[in-house]
């Protein structure tokens, strides 16, 4: 089988598990978010302190309670992405997320007019932040969040996350769950699915 056979075939499997379970999940009302993070931590092999950074896409439900994650990077030439936890690979609920009381990330609105919100998380180290959101009626129009992340004696850095409304627009223009829309525009940009091993 080519290559992109094998593509096609493991896209359709994923979109296809998507889409039964955000229908049976009673209809599509997901917001994406565009996450960036860039840290720093010491490579004890290079004995030197290195610069990383870290892309995904944060899906969250019409409550902003969040619904998963996809992470995108570049090898060399190749563009991958891997939907992570709160979906696992297609489309079913990870084992780490299951076994967590409450979910990884969350988006809390701080005062009565909606205006403050503050994102956190504490999945591999803690992150927290604070910015501002803009609402349309009952409709999330805008949200900007800059925070800093850290895990003591191991890493630190800084995020953003920003509500990507045009993403979010296409999903419920087209009854397509984030993941499933996020999934879309990877793939358009020209990555690839790499399922693997989280642990």
């Amino acid at each position: 089988m080519k290559l992109t056979s094998m593509r096609s075939v493991l896209t359709a499997g994923l979109l296809a598990c998507v889409t039964v379970t955000s229908s049976l999940a009673g209809g599509i009302a997901d917001h994406v978010f565009d996450y960036a993070e860039n840290y720093k931590y010491f490579d004890e092999m290079a004995q030197k302190v290195v610069n990383d950074s870290y892309k995904a896409y944060f899906i969250f439900d019409e409550d902003l309670d969040y619904v998963g994650s996809v992470i995108f990077w570049v090898e060399g030439s190749k563009k991958y992405y891997r939907p992570e936890f709160g979906f696992g690979p297609v489309g079913i609920e990870s084992q780490l997320l299951l076994d967590e009381p409450d979910a990884p990330y969350a988006i809390n609105v701080l005062d009565e007019a909606g205006k403050q919100v503050m994102f956190s998380g504490s999945l591999w180290w803690g992150l927290n932040g604070f910015g501002t959101a803009r609402w349309s009626g009952d409709q999330l129009a805008a949200l900007n969040v800059a925070g800093a992340t850290c895990e003591p004696f191991e890493f630190n850095g800084t995020f953003r996350l920003k509500f990507n409304k045009s993403v979010t627009r296409k999903a419920a223009e087209n009854e397509r769950s984030g993941l499933e829309q996020v999934i879309i525009e990877l793939e358009k940009k020209g990555y690839e699915p790499q399922f693997e091993e989280l642990f």
